[in-house]
């Protein structure tokens, strides 16, 4: 009883640091098997795995965004995307500003035309989508453009 005790207290301990079961288990010399019957047989040892995972992946996740902000620093691309991409609205994947005056929306209109007659768009539901997204622009619609595009049955061939 005091090994199994002192096993999930060491158990306990790592996965505050390390909140990954498996990594974990083998670091303390146990089975995962172990783990999940304790963790269904012991309330208390469930509730306080919880509570050191929850740690763990607080440690962790500061961990991450230390490297990110180390990557960022260091001027690379993809990392400073990602750090945008995921916490500011302007970057966020889709954001599209459309312009108001009518200068822009005429070259819009030319556009949406160009496109249809360049690349033989004739299926009407993603000719509708497109001229909603150039002429409203509004999140809805750009997310059901998106969506049409990743539907293949719905976009027509390029040739």
């Amino acid at each position: 009883m005091a090994k199994t005790n002192d096993q999930k207290s060491k158990l306990i301990e790592m996965l505050s640091e390390i909140p990954f079961v498996d990594h974990a288990c083998k670091k303390v010399g146990m089975s995962r098997m172990t783990f999940y019957r304790w963790r269904k047989d012991d309330l208390d040892f469930r509730e306080r795995t919880d509570h050191a995972i929850a740690l763990g992946l607080n440690k962790f996740a500061e961990h991450a965004e230390s490297k990110l902000a180390k990557k960022v620093d260091e001027g690379y691309f993809p990392s400073i995307r990602f750090f945008l991409e995921h916490n500011h609205p302007r970057y966020k994947p889709g954001y599209m500003r459309i312009e108001e005056d009518p200068e822009t929306k005429e070259k819009n209109r030319w556009a949406l035309k160009y496109l249809l007659r360049r690349y033989e768009l004739k299926n009407p539901p993603i000719a509708e989508v497109i001229h909603k997204l150039l002429k409203e622009g509004t999140p809805e619609i750009r997310q059901e453009f998106l969506d049409s595009l990743e539907n293949e049955d719905e976009f027509p061939r390029l040739h």
